[in-house]
């Protein structure tokens, strides 16, 4: 099945529920209506599970803010992050030296910096976004990263004879974004080809009963089959196990 345009689901769509046919997704009130059906489907669709195509390298945002020398922000697109390197060189001359700084949950992070010696020369005290009092080290690069909102990436320290707080620039990440969705007729949305048919059957389901409050056994069993097969291929794939999603949600 190659990849449909969203004027031609609709104009599918409608044909199984023997409606009228558009030549555009703004020409009746039905053919709007399934349209924004279709687009809840695919942002369902991408909240169910991580497509690793929508995955690549990103940036964090430095906050260029001496208060808080520690804190990054995310760009809003941005839905998992799979891991973070730092350049962890302690000299300007010194060669590029990126390495993982480790994700740790937020009560475990909360703990493990609340129990430095905030009387150390190289601790400091900044405060969180949301007030909450956290103790840094100022004389190494990040270790450890977590977050305590949606917006924003803490780590546990910075080196300050280095940077002021910490570069984007010094950053790799990788991490998964959220593909738009445009309510444009020839719009066609990023969906590997495999799940078009699961994508197309779920939404013929959903309008059927919105529109119709008719029950369509036939596209329900083609959705359910097609949600079977990708179950099996995501258990396939992670080896049985599921990892954690810490990013935006």
């Amino acid at each position: 099945m190659a990849k449909l345009s969203l004027l031609d689901m609709v104009q599918e769509i409608l044909s199984d529920l023997n409606s009228d046919n558009v030549n555009s997704i703004s020409d009746t009130v039905e053919s709007e209506q399934v349209a924004r059906i279709v687009r809840n489907t695919f942002r369902n669709l991408y909240n169910d599970r991580t497509w690793p195509h929508t995955g690549g390298l990103i940036k964090l945002t430095s906050m260029a803010d001496n208060a808080r020398p520690t804190h990054m922000t995310l760009l809003e697109s941005i839905e998992e992050i799979e891991w973070i390197k730092y350049d962890m060189r302690k000299a300007f001359d010194d060669p590029i030296l990126y390495k993982d700084v480790k994700f740790m949950p937020p009560s475990e992070f909360l703990n493990f910096v609340m129990s430095r010696d905030a009387g150390k020369d190289t601790a400091q005290v900044v405060f969180d976004i949301h007030g909450t009092p956290l103790i840094i080290f100022n004389d190494v690069a990040p270790t450890y990263w977590t977050q305590f909102d949606d917006e924003h990436i803490v780590f546990d320290s910075y080196n300050k004879f280095m940077d002021s707080v910490l570069q984007e620039s010094k950053t790799q990440v990788f991490g998964y974004t959220e593909p738009t969705f445009e309510l444009k007729d020839e719009f066609v949305p990023d969906i590997p080809l495999k799940l078009f048919p699961y994508f197309l059957s779920e939404a013929k389901s959903v309008a059927s009963l919105k529109i119709k409050e008719v029950f369509s056994q036939k596209d329900e069993q083609n959705s359910n089959r097609q949600k079977s097969w990708l179950s099996r291929r995501k258990r396939h794939a992670n080896n049985g196990t599921r990892y954690p999603d810490y990013g935006r949600k």
